[in-house]
């Protein structure tokens, strides 16, 4: 019985990195209808961990289910998670949610860590260009790339990344912000625009303090919608931003 659970994950697993693989990188130009939110860890993988305790596995998952409901509510989307429960994915299979649903936008939610334990902020990641740059990888059906399906988006992550910037840092609780870019597994196979969120530091003592705040996840949840819509608002709503 074990072996049959584990020779079907295995399939599924296939289906999702084939399927995904297949999908032609969407058009910039896009509509809004369908997001990905991608809970980071689970399982065995807690992620980061602070001095009291608290795992980075669950902040994700409570988070994007705040996050998955105001977008629904208030912008009427379908929302999907990558994970709503405790249990572990790799990376491929995350973005391969996204593709085989035909996303708008992913979103990979994180917690961060450092050893300098007085390090805080938030910090947005897009995909390194250069790290999609592999001529070794053999071409799929469908015209493109596993490693390159991100490429086509870049200029749209980019936007998303600087319009969810611009809204969240007026929140009470991101004290400081930046935009990088980093050879990120999560992102590389995203055929729509995507960026990886790093929404605090779990072992700064003050910022692990702030996370356990009943309020927390209304207050960073609102933001991020703030920063879906207003991308939404310049760059889906208004083509001709979009070029």
């Amino acid at each position: 019985m074990k072996n049959l659970r584990y020779y079907i994950l295995f399939l599924m697993s296939i289906w999702l990195f084939t399927g995904a693989a297949r999908l032609q990188a969407k058009p910039a130009t896009r509509s809004l209808e369908t997001i990905v939110i991608d809970p980071g860890h689970g399982g065995p993988d807690i992620g980061a961990k602070g001095l009291s305790g608290l795992q980075e596995k669950n902040l994700c998952l409570e988070l994007a289910r705040q996050l998955a409901l105001l977008l629904r509510q208030q912008l009427g989307l379908r929302v999907i998670l990558t994970r709503d429960g405790d249990y572990a994915l790799e990376q491929y299979e995350r973005t391969a949610i996204a593709n085989h649903n035909k996303a708008d936008l992913f979103l990979s939610l994180h917690f961060n860590a450092d050893f300098a334990a007085q390090q805080r902020g938030m910090e947005i990641y897009v995909l390194e260009p250069r790290s999609a740059d592999n001529e070794d990888i053999a071409q799929v059906e469908g015209g493109i790339l596993w490693d390159k399906a991100q490429l086509k988006s870049l200029k749209q992550s980019h936007r998303l990344a600087q319009a969810i910037y611009q809204q969240t840092i007026g929140s009470a609780y991101v004290k400081n912000i930046g935009i990088y870019s980093a050879p990120l597994l999560v992102l590389k196979g995203a055929a729509m625009p995507a960026v990886l969120l790093e929404l605090a530091f779990i072992t700064n003592q003050q910022e692990e303090e702030e996370l356990w705040a009943k309020e927390y996840n209304a207050t960073m949840a609102e933001a991020l919608y703030r920063g879906i819509l207003s991308y939404k608002r310049r760059f889906v709503d208004n083509p001709d931003q979009s070029k």
